[in-house]
């Protein structure tokens, strides 16, 4: 085969072996991984090494789901507490985020886009059940992919 496409070494093989692996992920939803809030510091140094990357999170806030992004998922979650928790009547409760991934900022757009009939005007809160939200998103029906 290398000689038949003019690869000089096996290490064109190896590239061409990665992009084939890269094109798979981005058929697929992002994985996400669910936290009570005991296991917050679990994901406290998951931040994005890039600003090219980001997470989508899912926050269970008393019988409101808030769907957002960040580079920083812990700092938002523990900001969303303070707000919510401190100054309004609503505690959190489990926190899904996702896999790291480039196209967060659109995917967070398609998610408000789908649950748009259960959203709370002007906010990013929705009137859903928080496993609910994460069943639909990992069945892939609200059309969500990792890039």
């Amino acid at each position: 085969p290398n000689q038949l496409f003019g690869w000089d070494s096996q290490e064109e093989v190896v590239k061409l072996s990665e992009i084939k692996r890269s094109q798979k992920v981005i058929d697929k939803t992002p994985r996400f991984e669910i936290y009570d809030r005991s296991e917050w510091a679990k994901f406290s140094r998951r931040k994005s090494i890039t600003t090219l990357t980001g997470f989508l999170y899912i926050v269970e806030i008393g019988d409101l789901v808030k769907i957002g992004k960040s580079i920083n998922p812990y700092g938002r979650v523990v900001n969303l507490k303070v707000v919510f928790e401190n100054y309004g009547d609503k505690r959190i409760g489990l926190c899904a985020i996702s896999e790291e991934h480039k196209n967060y900022t659109m995917n967070e757009k398609i998610l408000h886009k789908y649950f748009a009939k259960d959203r709370i005007p002007k906010s990013e809160l929705f009137k859903i059940d928080f496993h609910t939200a994460i069943k639909e998103i990992e069945n892939g029906w609200t059309g969500i992919k990792v890039s």
